[in-house]
C-alpha cells in the first residue's frame, strides 16, 4: 500500500473525524483564549514572555539567580528554550498559539490512545463527549494556560497508556520502550516541578498491584528495561535537583508556607471544584468571577446528573468484577482521597506526612496538585459510562441520547470552552492575562544584547511577588518580568521569588538601606540600575519607592543615565487602564508617571569593578579571564611572585573549584567565604608549583557530571528516535 492509499484509508475512518474535529475545536479554543492579546501571560505563567529570546538556563549552575546559585530549573532543558529555536521564524504570539495548540491537542491524543487500550473499545458516541468532558471542566479553569500543568496534562495519559501497553506484553517490546524514551525527553521540563511529576505515577502504581499475581517473568523484565529507560532519560534533572535541594532545602521548607491542606469538601470535588480561592477574592473582584455560574441550580444538578451515572455505572461494573473498571474506579478513590489531603476521615496520615516530612510541604495544596489525577480517571469512567449506554440502547435513539450528554459535558465546561476563566479584569496589583508587551521592552532587550554583556543589573524600585506593570494590555507577575528581557549573561538583582540562594538577603539590603551608597554597589559588582517606572507602586510592598520618593533614592547615588526606553506621554497614559474607585490612587498614577521615560538605565559608577573574578586592587598580581560557560572560567595570570587571594564574585558554594592547569587543585581548605556569599581562594606560589604565570580553571564540578548524563540521555534519544522512524518506515513499506 502507498503513502496515498494510506492516506485515504485514514481519513476514511472515524478516528481521523474525531480528531479533525478536535482540531477545528482546538482553533477555535484557542482564539477564545487569546481573544485581542498578543500573548497569553502573567502570573506564575510569565516566563510565555521568554519564547523566542534566548533568557533560559541549562546548566547546573542558575547565573540568573542573585549571585548565582544552584539551579532548580535545569529540567527544562528541553522546554521552553528548545521550542523556541525550533519555533525561532515565528512571532511570539504565534509560537505561543502553536505551543498551546500542540500541548492540548496531544492531551486529546493521550486519553483517546488511553481509553481505547483500558477499555478495547473504541467509540465515536463515547469519544468525543469524554474527550471534551477532560479537556473542559471546572478544574481546567483555574488556570487556562499554564505550561507546566498543559506538559502535565497531555504527558500523564500518554505515560500510563505506554506502561499499561508495555505491561501487558508477553514479549520484550522494544518499540514501546523507545517511545518511553522519547516521550519523556520531549516531556522533561515538567519534572522542574517536582511535585507534579512524582504524581505521575500514582496511576502506574494502581494498575500494578491489579497486575501483580499476573506479573510473568517477560512481563518483570519489562518493567525494569521501563524503568531503567526512565533513568537514563532523566538521571541528569534528577541529580541537579538532588543538588539543588540538598543547599537550600532549609532555606526554602522554612519559610511560612500557607496551609491548604484541608481545604473543600467531598460534594464539590466529585464536580471538581475545591480550590482555596474558588469563593474568594482580592480587592475588587473574586478571583474567579464565574463561579457563581457553578452554583446555578441547572449546572449543579447537571454535574450532579453527569456524577451520579458515571460512578453508579462504575460501582455496578465492579461489582460484576470488570477488572478494567475495578482499576478505573480505584484510580477515581484514590484521587478523590488524595484531593482531600488532611480531611478527615482519611486525612490523618496525608496531615502527619505534611508536618513531619519537610518535602511534602510541596502538596500544601493537594487539590490543584492530585486534582488532574481525578478528572482522568473520571473521564475514563465517563467514556466507559457511554460506551455501555451504546451497546444496550436501541440505534434510534442514540443521536438524542450523544446530544443530551455533549449538552452536559457543555454545560460542565463552559467558561473553559469560551475563554471566560482568562483573567481580563483591572484589580489593583491584578491584571489581564490577554498581554502585549510594549515596544520600550523590547528596545530593552535590544539595547543590552547590543551594549552589556556579564553585568549585574538592579532593579528599582522594589519588585514584590505578584506585583503589576502598568501596560495597556496586562501584566502583573509573580517574579521580575525583567528578567525576560536580558541575555548575554546579564543579570537581574531584585528578584523576589525565594529560590533558596543566600545572596537574596544580600540584595534585599539595598531596598532596605535609604542611605545606601555607590559604595556597595562596588563591593557587590554592580554597574547598572534599571529603573523600571511602568512597574505599579501603588498596590506593592512597603519598600517599594514611588517614582518621586525614587528620583531622590537614585540621586544620592551620582549615577549616570545611559538610555532611556518609552515615554508616558498624555495620550499613551490614557491607554492604561486604571479603574481604581478612590480618585486619590487612580489620580496619583497619572500626576507621578506623566512625561517620564518607561525605563531608564541608569550607570553606577564606571570605576566600579563589575569583573566576576579579580584580586586586590594593590596587589601586583595581573589577571584576566574569559567565561566559557556560566560554571566554567579561565583566569590567566602574570607575575604572580607572591602569595595572593584570587575573588570570584558568584555565590559560595563548595562545589566551585579551582585548578592550575597543568598541576594542582587549589585545596579546600584554602577556599572560603568573602563579604559574606563571595568566594575566594588562597593561592601561594607553592600551588603553582613556583610559576609567576600560569592559567587557572574555575569550575563549577557537578557541571561534569551533568554534562555527562545529558549526553546519556541524548544518546538514548536519539538511538530511540532512529528505531522509532525505521520501525515505521518498514511498516509503511510492508503495507
Amino acid at each position: 500500500m502507498n503513502i496515498k492509499s494510506l492516506l485515504v484509508r485514514l481519513i476514511k475512518t472515524s478516528v481521523a473525524l474525531v480528531f479533525f474535529l478536535v482540531a477545528i475545536i482546538e482553533i477555535v479554543h484557542i482564539n477564545l483564549l487569546f481573544y485581542n492579546g498578543n500573548l497569553l501571560a502573567g502570573g506564575d505563567n510569565s516566563s510565555y514572555l521568554q519564547l523566542c529570546r534566548n533568557t533560559t538556563n541549562s546548566y547546573s549552575w542558575e547565573e540568573s539567580l542573585p549571585f548565582g546559585g544552584r539551579s532548580y530549573d535545569v529540567a527544562n532543558l528541553f522546554g521552553v528554550s528548545a521550542f523556541s529555536k525550533l519555533a525561532c521564524f515565528l512571532s511570539q504570539g504565534n509560537a505561543e498559539r502553536l505551543l498551546i495548540f500542540t500541548l492540548y491537542f496531544l492531551k486529546y491524543l493521550g486519553f483517546f490512545l488511553l481509553s481505547r487500550k483500558i477499555f478495547n473499545k473504541l467509540s465515536f458516541f463515547a469519544l468525543l463527549p469524554a474527550l471534551l468532558l477532560y479537556i473542559f471542566n471546572p478544574f481546567e479553569t483555574l488556570n487556562p494556560f499554564p505550561y507546566l500543568y498543559l506538559l502535565y496534562n497531555a504527558y500523564i495519559p500518554l505515560s500510563l497508556y505506554l506502561f499499561i501497553h508495555l505491561l501487558d506484553r508477553q514479549k520484550l517490546d522494544f518499540l514501546t520502550l523507545a517511545m518511553v524514551a522519547v516521550v519523556s525527553v520531549i516531556f522533561s521540563s515538567i519534572n522542574s516541578n517536582p511535585a507534579l511529576s512524582i504524581t505521575i505515577f500514582i496511576p502506574h502504581i494502581i494498575y500494578l498491584i491489579f497486575k501483580f499475581r499476573s506479573l510473568s517473568r517477560i512481563r518483570i523484565i519489562n518493567l525494569l528495561l521501563y524503568f531503567t529507560v526512565l533513568v537514563l532519560t532523566n538521571i541528569w534533572w534528577i541529580v541537579a535537583q538532588i543538588l539543588y535541594f540538598s543547599s537550600s532545602a532549609v532555606s526554602v521548607f522554612s519559610g511560612n508556607w500557607w496551609d491548604y491542606t484541608n481545604q473543600g469538601s467531598l460534594l464539590q470535588n466529585l464536580r471538581f471544584i475545591g480550590q482555596w480561592g474558588w469563593y474568594k477574592g482580592s480587592y475588587l473582584y473574586p478571583y474567579y468571577p464565574f463561579n457563581p455560574y457553578y452554583d446555578s441550580p441547572v449546572v449543579v444538578i447537571a454535574n450532579y446528573l453527569v456524577v451520579a451515572l458515571t460512578l453508579g455505572y462504575g460501582i455496578r461494573l465492579a461489582i460484576k468484577k470488570d477488572i478494567k473498571v475495578l482499576f478505573v474506579l480505584s484510580f477515581v478513590i484514590v484521587s478523590l482521597i488524595l484531593i482531600g489531603g488532611s480531611r478527615p476521615p482519611f486525612g490523618f496520615l496525608y496531615g502527619y506526612l505534611y508536618t513531619h516530612i519537610p518535602f511534602f510541604k510541596v502538596f500544601r495544596e493537594p487539590f490543584t496538585k492530585f486534582g488532574e489525577l481525578y478528572v482522568l480517571s473520571f473521564s475514563l469512567l465517563f467514556y466507559r459510562l457511554l460506551v455501555g449506554i451504546k451497546d444496550w440502547s436501541k440505534p434510534y435513539f442514540l443521536p438524542n441520547i450523544f446530544i443530551c450528554f455533549l449538552f452536559l459535558v457543555i454545560i460542565f465546561g463552559k467558561p473553559a470552552i469560551f475563554g471566560e476563566h482568562v483573567w481580563n479584569k483591572w484589580n489593583g496589583s491584578m491584571r489581564t492575562f490577554r498581554v502585549g508587551i510594549p515596544q520600550y521592552w523590547n528596545d530593552f532587550y535590544k539595547y543590552q544584547r547590543s551594549n552589556l554583556s556579564n553585568e549585574r543589573i538592579l532593579t528599582v524600585p522594589k519588585i514584590y511577588y505578584g506585583g503589576a506593570w502598568n501596560w495597556p494590555k496586562g501584566f502583573s507577575s509573580a517574579d521580575d518580568i525583567a528578567i525576560y528581557f536580558v541575555d548575554n549573561g546579564n543579570t537581574i538583582l531584585g528578584r523576589p521569588i525565594n529560590t533558596g540562594s543566600i545572596s537574596g538577603k544580600i540584595v534585599d539590603s539595598i531596598y532596605t538601606d535609604k542611605n545606601v551608597t555607590s559604595d556597595y554597589f562596588l563591593s557587590l559588582g554592580i554597574k547598572y540600575l534599571l529603573r523600571e517606572n511602568d512597574y505599579d507602586w501603588r498596590f506593592s510592598g512597603e519598600l517599594t519607592l514611588s517614582p518621586n520618593e525614587l528620583d531622590g533614592w537614585i540621586n544620592k547615588l551620582n549615577a549616570k543615565k545611559v538610555a532611556e526606553f518609552g515615554k508616558f506621554t498624555p495620550d499613551y497614559l490614557k491607554t492604561i487602564p486604571n479603574e481604581d474607585p478612590d480618585p486619590k490612587i487612580r489620580d496619583v498614577l497619572y500626576k507621578e508617571l506623566l512625561d517620564r521615560p518607561a525605563l531608564e538605565l541608569y550607570e553606577i559608577s564606571d570605576k566600579i569593578n563589575t569583573s566576576r573574578i579579580f584580586v586586590e586592587s594593590d596587589s601586583k598580581v595581573k589577571i584576566s579571564y574569559s567565561k566559557i560557560n556560566p560554571t566554567k572560567y579561565i583566569v590567566t595570570v602574570k607575575d604572580a611572585s607572591s602569595d595572593y587571594n584570587l575573588f570570584f564574585n558568584e555565590t559560595y558554594d563548595k562545589n566551585w573549584e579551582a585548578r592550575i592547569v597543568g598541576g594542582n587543585k587549589i585545596p579546600n581548605e584554602q577556599h572560603t567565604v568573602e563579604n559574606g556569599y563571595a568566594n575566594l581562594w588562597k593561592i601561594n606560589t607553592q600551588d603553582a608549583s613556583g610559576l609567576s604565570s600560569y592559567s587557572v580553571i574555575i569550575e563549577y564540578t557537578p557541571q561534569k557530571l551533568i554534562d555527562f548524563l545529558v549526553i546519556g540521555c541524548l544518546v538514548t534519544f536519539f538511538i530511540s528516535l532512529f528505531y522509532l522512524i525505521v520501525r515505521l518506515v518498514l511498516r509503511l513499506h510492508k503495507r
